[in-house]
């Protein structure tokens, strides 16, 4: 009981940490230099939701995690648009691996994959990714 309650804990945490980072993430419309510990905070925060929802679905296969539908979504939606960034720029040998986080996206989703069969909401939100 504990396990779950500090991974929904966690991943709430680090979506807060995403909501309070996102507004300062450069865009083509806005660039900015200073914008970039912004956009590290941001993708790191992703990241350790998706190796929280992996350890959660490993740790209870098969088990829906209602609370944790949001902060996966969130964290799918940063890394994708992360690694969208890094190809539109042309930074492809920036040091950044794209199979890598692609793995941490697909963490997210399978999270929301598994909950699908008891929440519909994860199932749309699995869809929109």
């Amino acid at each position: 009981m504990f396990f779950v309650q500090s991974a929904v804990l966690y991943a709430q945490y680090y979506q807060l940490q995403i909501m309070v980072h996102r507004p300062f993430i450069p865009t083509a419309q806005k660039p900015s230099k200073l914008s970039f510990p912004s956009l590290a905070i941001c993708t790191n925060a992703a990241r350790a939701i998706s190796h929280i929802a992996d350890a959660a679905r490993k740790h209870f296969p098969g088990r829906a995690f209602p609370d944790m539908q949001m902060p996966a979504f969130t964290a799918a939606i940063v890394l994708l648009l992360h690694i969208w960034g890094h190809r539109r720029a042309g930074q492809t040998s920036s040091g950044l691996d794209y199979s890598q986080e692609m793995q941490s996206v697909e963490k997210c989703m399978g999270l929301l994959k598994d909950s699908e069969k008891r929440w519909h909401t994860s199932g749309r939100l699995w869809d929109v990714l």
